[in-house]
């Protein structure tokens, strides 16, 4: 199990949601089965869970669906979530028996202009979506939806799922959209040891919008499977989460960690600078710090988050010192490299290593690449992975 401590300590606006008529609020949480084999669906199970308890909600789990479908679900919704591929003009779609189509924006930009005024959250999950001036974003949110969002750039898939998964379960806890959002960023990093892009979002319209009451079981180790407790301050309000999960680390408590203990331990510890993110739509900066082996970077890392103020809003930091006995891969990757680098040349694939990590699987070191395609007009991130077997690095 990766161990991490995660202390959101960001205020929590708690409201009654939005259009609580006694007509049923559709959800629809949509994914693709595409022949890359990547896992856009099982995601809908844990979002399902928590979003039932938005009141009146009935929730539509879709995994085959083709583009006149899609269109259909968008408009009727009051919340919707899709994981797929896509662009800032299209989003796939994949049928029951494999037939390919696509939801263009064009196809958007024709609806009316009110078209889209019932839809309260549209979280659009799909690489480049939000990217430039004029994408499925905007596009959507011009039809009267209350507030969109999509990412500017290329995502890893297992990052995005991640980013879905964690983003609606906290929708369902009663949590607000931006609230959501920082929760579900740490739990990326937590959980993949990196953003993979997801944090470079397009955001249109208001993100103080909740949708159900709020609700501490999300923290609930029996039910999420973590030992989070909810912090409030004096006067009862909710200003962030602490995890039990690292106390024998003997790393400081909510109560007393700061940004100068964090820098501390960053110091101590020989820890690099790799990120600095600031997220327009919350308000909020992250700082990624990692250890490096030789030069590879490992997701040994901490990070943290900052509001407005510069106040400490979070901190995790998962696998602590989990490398120390991983020294003799420093001199493996340079093969690795030349050997990804083969394959694309002899596909005649346009690439780009856009991230190199040193990950553990069940105890075993392993090299992930993130490496960006262009497979005709779509833009992918895929993660490509490197076994250690015999002294040598290996395509996994």
């Amino acid at each position: 199990m990766k161990k991490f401590l995660l202390c959101i300590l960001t205020a929590l606006l708690v409201a009654f949601p939005v259009n609580v008529a006694a007509t049923s609020n559709k959800i629809y949480l949509c994914g693709i089965v595409d022949s890359d084999g990547g896992d856009r669906t099982s995601w809908q199970t844990q979002a399902e869970s928590w979003m039932s308890r938005i009141p009146n909600a009935t929730i539509y789990k879709k995994t085959a669906f083709s583009n006149t479908n899609l269109s259909s679900y968008l408009q009727s919704s009051k919340i919707f979530v899709i994981h797929t591929h896509g662009s800032a003009t299209a989003l796939k779609c994949v049928n029951s028996v494999g037939s390919i189509s696509y939801l263009n924006k064009s196809t958007i930009d024709n609806y009316s202009s009110t078209a889209l005024s019932s839809l309260n959250l549209a979280f659009i999950g799909a690489c480049e979506s939000g990217k430039g001036t004029s994408n499925l974003v905007t596009s959507i949110y011009s039809k009267g939806a209350d507030c969109v969002i999509g990412y500017k750039l290329s995502v890893a898939t297992q990052a995005n799922y991640y980013m879905i998964r964690e983003f609606c379960s906290a929708i369902g806890a009663g949590y607000t959209i931006a609230s959501a959002l920082t929760y579900a960023d740490n739990r990326v990093l937590t959980l993949y040891c990196a953003s993979g892009n997801t944090d470079f979002r397009l955001v249109k319209g208001s993100t103080s919008q909740s949708f159900a009451t709020y609700t501490s079981t999300l923290e609930n180790p029996r039910s999420y499977g973590e030992d989070i407790e909810v912090i409030r301050n004096k006067t009862g309000e909710i200003i962030g989460f602490f995890d039990y999960s690292l106390s024998e680390y003997g790393i400081p408590s909510q109560t007393t960690i700061t940004i100068e203990s964090v820098n501390q331990i960053i110091e101590e510890n020989g820890y690099q600078k790799t990120k600095e993110k600031y997220a327009e739509e919350t308000g909020n900066t992250t700082f990624v710090y990692n250890k490096y082996l030789g030069d590879i970077k490992t997701s040994d890392m901490i990070f943290y988050t900052t509001n407005k103020k510069g106040e400490l809003i979070s901190f995790g930091q998962p696998n602590r010192n989990l490398f120390d006995d991983c020294k003799y891969l420093s001199d493996s990757i340079s093969s690795s490299i030349s050997y990804l680098e083969d394959i694309f040349k002899n596909q005649k694939r346009t690439y780009d290593i856009t991230d190199m990590i040193l990950i553990k699987e069940k105890d075993s070191p392993m090299i992930r690449l993130t490496v960006k395609t262009i497979n005709g007009n779509e833009s992918v991130l895929e993660d490509y992975f490197f076994d250690y077997y015999d002294g040598r690095l290996i395509l996994a």
